[in-house]
């Protein structure tokens, strides 16, 4: 058998264009590759995403159960706030009351009992 001149030229060009597309689909085959890792990453990611949003949501529940609570005990602390703030107004009140009494209207007892304390001091340092 007698081979025609060229023909070795022919499958040596055929043969690099299948070594040329062998070469092109092992390439897409690593890209292909490395975006299924990349997609599996992004998935374990989004897992992780997932399972923190439900813990969060668990959390924020919680923290509503706690408000609720709190929100149900409110009412009676406010009225009880509005009772003691009256009532130390109401001694205060009482104490200025007390001292106007005691300076404006009846300035001569003030005095007595500036002079009489004054005495005692006097008494108590002076020395025997």
């Amino acid at each position: 058998m007698v081979t025609p001149p060229g023909a070795y030229d022919i499958l040596n060009t055929k043969l690099d264009a299948v070594a040329s597309t062998l070469g092109e689909v092992r390439a897409k085959v690593d890209d292909f590759s490395a975006a299924i890792v990349v997609q599996a990453r992004l998935e374990e990611r989004q897992a992780q995403a997932t399972e923190a949003l439900a813990r969060a949501f668990g959390v924020i529940a919680e923290h509503q159960t706690q408000l609720d609570a709190l929100q149900r005990a409110l009412p009676p602390l406010v009225e009880t706030r509005r009772w003691v703030v009256a009532g130390v107004g109401l001694a205060v009140s009482a104490v200025l009351a007390a001292m106007i009494k005691t300076v404006v209207l009846d300035p001569a007892t003030l005095r007595d009992e500036v002079n009489r304390a004054v005495a005692e001091r006097a008494r108590v340092t002076q020395p025997k």
